[in-house]
């Protein structure tokens, strides 16, 4: 059943047209989840989560029915469990080429779903009978309503022999509740130490078992029937946001849900483990904000989840909980869910918040703290593979920790390369163990198959594999996989370009004639035009400080001082300034840009291979949509060339590789030489030491700067605050080449725009 369970939860079920399935209870979508007329009571009151699998009705009191999608289809049409799976398979525009179907196996699994919904009514009606009553006072007694404990689908366990009463009442065999894969009663201490019953759901809705609860002072406080699988979890919907929020508490994460939040989950322990943050991105989590206890065991659990997910590649952030307030559930208890999302919107990065706990843990005034608190930050730096992160994390801690910016930068690098030779000295010492093994065991033989295959992972086959035909179908296929070129953001630009994917675009002009200025603008624009993406921006000639201060300028559009504005934008930024509220409102847009990493400015004059490496690893993590560098004259790669023109050549052929290999637009920045039989044209073989730049580009602009040309013949300087600033398709692989139009350039304020 797991092919076909899998087929179901991660194909079929996400992509499911649950509208053309329901259409005849009238569903109206409501965003989050579906409004239906009840199939049982025909009241407009049932709903559906739009990713579960369950269909109930809210009339608690009078209905509270329940049924599966398969279930509800199966009564309607009287269709076997093989024609079930080919309509939802259908409606999900899914292929069924799977032959991993077995109908005794569907048989059993469905019996077992209905024996445990069984079992739930018994324990939902046992809990507002006369049984029930030390378990229902001690739920009220938590500051639950009546209403938010139905909603929340607790029970009453009850005694095995009353378990298996009601089931035989039902029309099932008595022996059922025994056999171990049901596991309803196998622990006689259920339904009498421990009565408190939690239904266990997995992500599509469908019920697994139960965590079972003392309400006394009983060790173990759960107990869990078989099904609950620990390694997911908690009340982890499988919803369509990537966000979820985890607390350590069932109850935390059901009270949340029965006052309106879905995305609340349980770890069921003080950290996450590895398992369950794997199938949590089986099921599209991208991002986790821990809200685990606030006594020490719970921070602790913080501090190894952080670490874990950072290691797993998802971002974490802490939801902070006021005191006295210790969990999620107390606190929305007391203050309401509204109090709760407010405290939501509020998470810290986890890597900041590290930083704080790190801080608070040593001794900054001894020099024994600081070296400790100093191999700490170094130690965890090791978790993380988010530039942000590291750049958060170093920053949080650095004016604390007192340590020179160089000093801290030897560090890291110092602290990186021993991890990086003892990953390779691991991998190494297990390939020995290996080799050694396969001799013991006489198998000689396998070894070299063996040894070969661990070389083939780490440097490709020096013969490279025979070319395979190049069929039509993998022709559409390609084109419908790969994404079309970017937008420019200038409108006369975008009439006749895209910049192109996979590809390299150059940006080329003369010096001062406004090649980073333009690479900062159509940065600048394609963060704006495409939200969900990020970019990064290289320079080899700036510092992050000085692009981050004509970012800020070109997003504030404000003139301080037209002939110093750049200058009195830091003075600004130091206080030495009267209020500038463009000036705020833009360092706020630059803030929020630059931490949730949709823009990335780097100075690290990193050689090519470096850089390669870098871009390889980001775009695992993140949906990058391009990468600026500014510029290739001044990007280095490791060995001897004969010529500066060879080693660029290197350079922009490994460049090119990185663009197709990781599907990106890189734009690079390149100088012109200046012609010399026309002083106001651009041209193609301008290109400085260009070797065969131009030849690995698919687009080549060619700036030039009228106003600036003209000042340098006449031994002035141009005082113009706006100029004209032309551009010249040079070269256009995709389209048409020579075109040439007029951009204009406000110099003060560092932005391009069109006419």
């Amino acid at each position: 059943m797991t092919d076909l369970k899998e087929l179901l939860d991660f194909e079929i079920y996400p992509n499911l047209n649950r509208l053309e399935l329901l259409a005849d209870l009238r569903p109206a979508d409501h965003g989050g989840y579906l409004l239906l007329t009840c199939p049982s009571c025909g009241k407009r009151e049932a709903y559906l989560y739009q990713s579960s699998t369950v269909i109930q009705c809210n009339r608690l009191n009078k209905c509270g029915a329940r049924v599966s999608l398969w279930d509800y289809y199966q009564q309607k049409t009287s269709a076997s469990n093989r024609e079930v799976l080919q309509e939802f398979a259908r409606l999900a525009g899914v292929p069924l080429t799977r032959s991993a179907y077995s109908e005794e196996q569907w048989r059993n699994a469905q019996l077992r779903a209905k024996v445990m919904e069984a079992a739930h009514a018994l324990f939902q009606k046992s809990l507002w009978e006369s049984a029930g009553k030390p378990t229902l006072t001690y739920l009220r007694t938590r500051g639950y309503s009546d209403e938010e404990i139905r909603s929340m689908g607790l029970g009453c366990y009850v005694p095995r022999e009353a378990l298996k009463v009601h089931l035989v009442n039902c029309g099932y065999e008595v022996n059922i509740v025994n056999v171990t894969e049901f596991g309803l009663s196998t622990n006689p201490r259920l339904g009498k130490t421990h009565t408190l019953a939690i239904p266990y759901r997995d992500p599509v809705g469908r019920l697994k078992g139960f965590i079972v609860r003392t309400i006394g002072s009983d060790d173990p406080k759960y107990l869990f029937t078989a099904g609950v699988e620990k390694s997911s979890l908690f009340n982890l919907r499988g919803q369509k946001s990537s966000e979820i929020i985890v607390t350590e508490g069932f109850l935390d994460a059901l009270l949340a849900s029965a006052r309106g939040m879905l995305n609340v989950c349980a770890t069921g322990g003080a950290q996450l483990t590895e398992t369950q943050v794997e199938n949590a991105k089986r099921y599209g989590v991208n991002r986790v904000i821990l809200a685990l206890d606030s006594d020490e065991a719970g921070q602790a659990g913080t501090e190894r989840s952080i670490k874990l997910l950072a290691k797993m590649g998802v971002a974490a952030f802490v939801l902070p909980l006021p005191p006295p307030f210790k969990d999620p559930d107390e606190y929305i208890r007391a203050e309401g869910i509204p109090a709760f999302q407010s405290c939501v919107t509020q998470a810290a990065r986890g890597v900041r918040w590290m930083a704080a706990r790190l801080v608070q843990q040593y001794d900054m005034t001894t020099d024994r703290g600081l070296q400790e608190a100093v191999d700490a930050a170094l130690t965890f730096d090791r978790h993380l593979s988010d530039p942000l992160d590291r750049e958060v994390f170093w920053h949080s801690i650095q004016s604390t920790l007192s340590i020179h910016d160089d000093t801290l930068q030897a560090l890291l690098s110092a602290s990186r390369e021993r991890n990086r030779q003892e990953q390779l000295a691991q991998r190494l010492q297990g390939v020995v163990r290996e080799t050694q093994g396969m001799l013991r065991e006489g198998k000689a033989e396998s070894v070299p198959g063996f040894l070969e295959r661990i070389i083939a992972k780490v440097k490709p086959l020096s013969a490279p594999p025979l070319p395979a035909p190049y069929t039509f179908s993998q022709l559409q296929t390609d084109i419908q996989t790969t994404s079309e070129g970017l937008a420019t953001g200038y409108p006369s630009l975008d009439k006749i370009l895209q910049i192109p994917n996979e590809a390299i675009t150059i940006i080329a002009g003369r010096p001062s004639h406004g090649k980073t200025t333009l690479l900062m603008n159509l940065c600048r624009n394609l963060v704006e035009q495409y939200p969900e993406r990020r970019f990064l921006f290289f320079s080899y000639e700036e510092t992050r400080k000085q692009l981050g201060l004509k970012f800020l300028t070109m997003y504030a559009g404000a003139i301080i001082d037209e002939a110093r504005n750049l200058r009195q934008y830091e003075n600004y930024l130091r206080g030495d300034n009267s209020g500038q509220p463009a000036i705020q409102q833009a360092a706020t847009k630059f803030q929020s840009i630059t931490e949730t990493g949709r823009l990335l400015l780097v100075d690290e004059p990193y050689q090519v291979d470096d850089l390669a490496n870098v871009l390889a690893m980001y775009t695992e993590l993140f949906p990058v949509g391009a990468v600026f560098i500014d510029y290739i004259q001044k990007v280095r790669i490791q060995g001897k060339f004969a010529t500066r023109q060879l080693e660029l050549q290197k350079i922009s052929e490994r460049l090119l590789e990185t663009a197709k290999s990781l599907r990106l637009p890189i734009l690079l920045g390149a100088q012109l030489g200046r012609d010399k039989d026309s002083k106001d044209k651009v041209r193609l073989d301008n290109l400085r030491e260009a070797g065969d730049i131009e030849q690995d580009a698919n687009l080549v602009l060619g700036l030039f700067n009228p106003s600036l040309n003209k000042t340098q013949d006449e031994g002035g300087r141009s005082t113009a605050r706006v100029v004209d600033l032309k551009v010249t398709v040079l070269k256009n692989r995709n389209g048409r080449a020579g075109d040439e139009l007029t951009l204009k350039f406000d110099r003060p304020l560092w932005t391009i725009s069109d006419q």
